[in-house]
């Protein structure tokens, strides 16, 4: 075997070793690539609900209405809306009071909500809760895109044991 034979299995056999490691580099990246965007797709498709101009009120009965505003990309599949009350320990006990069926918000739409409920209404509602300290949630289902159902709770307020109202000062307006 002369010297330039030698170099040139060298130069052939080097080559082959480079385009390997090109080739396993470009699938790595590629691989990568393909993990973020499928965390930035389930990210941005995920539903972005939030509150506008909610008010609650428990002078005379129970009143609350607010707009639930879609800031996604994606049309959500809202279950329902609910006044949901407990005692304040109790989340696992909540009593849904049905507020609004079944709708679609599409991308950028939103829909308002009202609820009132009289005096003797809530009544029964704290009798329901016992002790009588009872905390009002808004509570908002819908479906996911994978198909999951969830619920979110928005603390509004209530009356502590003793019958003294109180309400939740600040929550902020996304949801979930």
């Amino acid at each position: 075997m002369n010297l330039e034979s030698l170099y040139l299995t060298v130069v052939s056999n080097l080559a082959g070793i480079v385009s390997v490691a090109i080739s396993a580099v470009a699938v790595f990246v590629a691989v990568l690539a393909y993990r973020r965007t499928g965390r930035y797709e389930r990210s941005e498709h995920k539903p972005r609900l939030q509150l506008a101009n909610s008010d609650f009120s428990l002078t005379g009965g129970l009143t609350y209405s607010a707009v639930i505003e879609n800031k996604g990309v994606k049309p959500v599949d809202i279950r329902g809306v609910a006044i949901a009350h407990s005692s304040a320990d109790g989340p696992k006990k909540r009593i849904h009071d049905i507020v609004r069926g079944p709708f679609y918000l599409g991308a950028g739409e939103s829909e308002q909500v009202t609820c009132h409920r009289s005096w003797a209404e809530v009544e029964k509602m704290r009798q329901e809760a016992q002790p009588l300290e009872c905390m009002f949630y808004l509570c908002i289902a819908y479906l996911t895109a994978e198909g999951d159902d969830v619920k979110i709770y928005h603390a509004l307020g209530g009356y502590d044991k003793d019958g003294t109202e109180y309400r939740v000062l600040h929550v902020g307006p996304t949801l979930g």
